[in-house]
């Protein structure tokens, strides 16, 4: 067999080691620093939102729908629209990524907050719980399950 069909596995570790000798690495470091920052602005704006749609009655009947529909366009069919507001750059990427990871964070924390057992919401209201620890005491590990699903 020619070994432009099955190479040689010496020829195969060679080639590898001198694809990985160049600037190869130097591309790997910069893209996973796209992919961290874009994880963690996406999962920060999705929580955010997530919970101000799964906490307010008003955000959920205005903001809601829309996010839904908008949600159902894909990231790859945005990403026209995004180079004409932010050209091609960095911050293109960093948009795309963070477009992508919003969506089902939102969602997921939404259903999260929102579904929190209603029973002790309201066993927080009669103890007037403040709502600091309402938070913390209560939402935040109630939507945790939801939130990593």
């Amino acid at each position: 067999m020619s070994e432009q069909i099955l190479p040689a596995p010496s020829l195969v570790w060679q080639s590898a080691l001198e694809f990985g000798s160049g600037e190869l690495w130097g591309h790997v470091w910069i893209s996973l620093q796209r992919l961290v920052w874009g994880l963690l602005a996406g999962i920060a704006s999705g929580l955010l939102l997530g919970t101000w749609l799964g906490t307010s009655r008003q955000a959920q009947t205005w903001v809601l729908p829309t996010f839904v529909a908008l949600a159902q366009i894909p990231t790859l069919a945005w990403i026209p629209l995004f180079m004409l507001f932010f050209g091609i750059g960095e911050l293109l990427k960093l948009v795309v990524l963070v477009k992508a990871v919003v969506v089902p964070v939102a969602l997921h924390t939404l259903v999260g907050v929102r579904d929190a057992q209603p029973k002790l919401r309201e066993a927080a209201a009669v103890l007037r719980l403040p709502r600091h620890l309402l938070w913390l005491r209560m939402l935040l590990p109630a939507a945790l399950p939801a939130f990593l699903t």
